[in-house]
């Protein structure tokens, strides 16, 4: 290999020096050998190169390289030239219910509304069904028909007046999938211009009325293909599975594999939205159940710790599968899956003296000493010990509490006694009334300061909160 590398350099040098007219191609064969010379033509199987050294040569394609293959055989317009996707500015929208649309924003977006230009005509979006919106650069075809882009690359180019313009309007035409358009860009060739790449012209019109005989096959991979970029997987699938059945031998399902479009791979990609989907849903509704239950009036506590051990679960898996449509075996299964990345806080709030005991006697607050209840300084001393105050019992704080305590409260302990959720951690934080004193100072009959216990954290001076997922 390094003999050829060396020998190809000598070779090239030779021949910028010494034949300074001729155009050099370096081919390299599969081998590993390096041939330089001036490809002059080529046909469907072959190549025949002129060398510098005044000999010629036919190199079948096979023996060639595949960079070098592409190379040559779009020189001759043998294939067309593959250029990037065809993209124009518009936004992706993301709904509620995890559809995913690309299009040209056709006004601008409104309150209420996002008006997108698709391939298929304008849609509008009402904005309660949005969770998302996007400027990005969004396929072409995403946006307009075949025919449209067209129309709009002769707007920019002009209609072709030479050869190199109607081999190069035949190659756009096949990239936006008009075969008509690349038909007759390539007959005009043919019957106009029939010395300009003879062969390379009537390989490609062959390969565009394989095409087009294949036209059905093609919608159903431009539909397989849409319909995964948004998300839209059961549809992607059944469009594959119709694709396969009708079109078993067709060189379109080639496409399917190169382009990871395979049955494995998208159910694998609709699990993985069904994990996102449960996993967002779960926790919305976990919310929800705990509100409901909230609300009602005639519970006790015993009892509220009862459900969110027993059943709490199962009427959240119920209310996900309802609004998702799925079976609540499915939401199990798949809440089971979810990414454990996913994180929530709920705390106890008011009600924490309920699951925790002061671990040691609660102090005066630092904070509210020398202050009267409305905050004013007070220099007098002390005035006695702290008053004490008996907490309520847990149903009595249950009913006395308000339905959003309540409901935190119930998620709390649903989180640190359920199986159905992970305890990352528990964190606390100090009382919203007293600071984390655990009792306040009031003002005593003789003008002193006086402890009396937090009638919100009955001694303890903190919330304790539920990290899970």
């Amino acid at each position: 290999m390094r003999y050829a590398i060396i020998l190809a350099g000598i070779l090239a040098w030779f021949c910028v020096v010494f034949a300074p007219a001729a155009h050099p191609d370096l081919v390299t064969l599969r081998d590993g050998r390096p041939l330089l010379g001036e490809v002059k033509s080529a046909s469907e199987e072959e190549f025949t190169m002129h060398l510098f050294d005044g000999g010629q040569l036919t190199v079948p394609w096979e023996r060639v390289i595949e960079r070098d293959v592409l190379r040559l055989q779009k020189r001759f317009g043998f294939i067309a030239d593959e250029e990037a996707e065809l993209t124009v500015p518009g936004v992706r929208i993301v709904l509620e219910d995890g559809n995913v649309f690309e299009g040209a924003l056709l006004e601008p977006k409104r309150p209420d509304s996002v008006h997108l230009k698709l391939a298929d005509g304008p849609r509008e979006f009402p904005s309660s069904r949005i969770v998302s919106v996007e400027e990005v650069d969004v396929s072409a075809l995403e946006a307009y028909t075949p025919r449209q882009l067209y129309q709009r690359h002769v707007d920019e180019h002009g209609e072709p007046q030479t050869p190199q313009g109607h081999m190069d309007f035949a190659a756009h035409s096949q990239r936006i999938g008009d075969y008509e358009k690349a038909l007759e860009h390539l007959e005009t060739l043919q019957e106009e211009f029939p010395e300009f790449k003879a062969e390379g012209v009537r390989l490609q019109k062959e390969a565009v009325l394989v095409i087009r005989s294949q036209q059905e096959a093609i919608s159903l991979f431009d539909e397989v293909r849409a319909a995964a970029h948004r998300k839209q997987y059961d549809r992607a699938m059944a469009a594959l599975e119709k694709l396969q059945a009708d079109f078993p031998e067709s060189p379109i399902l080639e496409k399917v594999e190169r382009y990871g479009l395979t049955s494995e791979r998208l159910v694998a990609a609709r699990r993985e939205l069904d994990r996102e989907r449960v996993a967002s849903r779960y926790f919305y509704w976990m919310r929800d159940v705990a509100m409901d239950k909230a609300r009602e009036e005639e519970l006790t506590l015993s009892e509220v710790k009862s459900y969110a051990q027993r059943e709490m679960a199962d009427d959240i898996s119920e209310r996900v599968a309802s609004s998702e449509q799925f079976t609540a075996e499915e939401v199990k299964e798949l809440w089971a899956e979810r990414e454990s990345f996913l994180k929530r806080r709920t705390s106890y709030g008011n009600g924490t003296f309920l699951v925790e005991k002061p671990k040691k006697k609660a102090k005066p607050s630092t904070q509210n000493r020398g202050r009267d209840r409305r905050g004013r300084r007070n220099n007098s001393r002390d005035d006695g010990p702290k008053i004490e105050r008996k907490p309520p019992t847990a149903d009595e704080w249950w009913m006395r509490a308000r339905p959003n305590e309540r409901r935190d409260w119930l998620l709390s302990f649903y989180a640190e006694h359920s199986s159905d959720v992970n305890v990352k951690r528990t964190d606390y934080k100090q009382c919203l009334r007293c600071g984390g004193a655990g009792s306040l100072s009031v003002l005593g009959q003789t003008g002193g300061s006086q402890a009396i216990i937090c009638d919100r954290c009955w001694g303890l001076g903190v919330d304790k909160v539920v990290v899970f997922q």
